[in-house]
């Protein structure tokens, strides 16, 4: 069955979602499109398909995740990007669990460093989707992930590995010198 991007049918006051309408077989999807169908056609919603940032997820030992754009699709779309990879091996609890051999890998937006895709191969990769999905959807900042007040250790301890080193490549040479600078008082 064919639907607009607020889910509507031919007929514009029958609306439909899940299989009926969609590709993606996921159940996860199904649900949103409900919630979009009953936002839009009780609570006069204007929400659209296209803009829900919809997981794809593989349920095996490590589970694979994806969210958003991936390389490829951003390239497509003609979008510059920057891919940021984080093994896990560094993550406390990935260590501590024994499964650091998984790894988050973010497409950044060139420019402003927002999130446009991300892909997880890790045990558990489905729960961190919520906070990617999240910062896709508000058009967030990667960086406000490390301000999230992560719980620690957790596999969200990830995040803030990631932050930590955008941050660090902010620390070029000038900026270190001028923080030398500043406080050079401390010595």
């Amino acid at each position: 069955m064919t639907v607009d991007d607020f889910l509507r049918t031919a007929n514009p006051r029958i609306y439909a979602a899940g299989d009926v309408c969609t590709l993606d077989r996921y159940a996860h999807t199904a649900d949103a499109m409900a919630r979009i169908v009953l936002r839009n056609a009780f609570f006069f919603g204007r929400l659209r398909m296209s803009r829900l940032p919809r997981p794809r997820c593989v349920y095996t030992s490590p589970e694979i995740a994806q969210i958003g754009l991936t390389e490829g699709e951003a390239a497509a779309h003609g979008r510059r990007c920057r891919v940021v990879t984080q093994p896990l091996a560094v993550v406390d609890r990935a260590v501590i669990d024994g499964a650091a051999d998984g790894v988050l890998k973010l497409i950044l937006d060139a420019r402003s460093e927002r999130l446009l895709g991300a892909t997880l191969i890790c045990d558990q990769a489905t729960a961190l989707l919520p906070a990617l999905g999240l910062l896709l959807h508000t058009k967030a900042k990667v960086s406000t992930l490390g301000v999230a007040g992560l719980a620690y250790p957790t596999l969200a301890g990830v995040f803030g590995k990631i932050t930590d080193g955008l941050l660090r490549e902010r620390l070029t040479r000038p900026v270190r010198w001028l923080l030398r600078q500043r406080f050079r008082w401390l010595r």
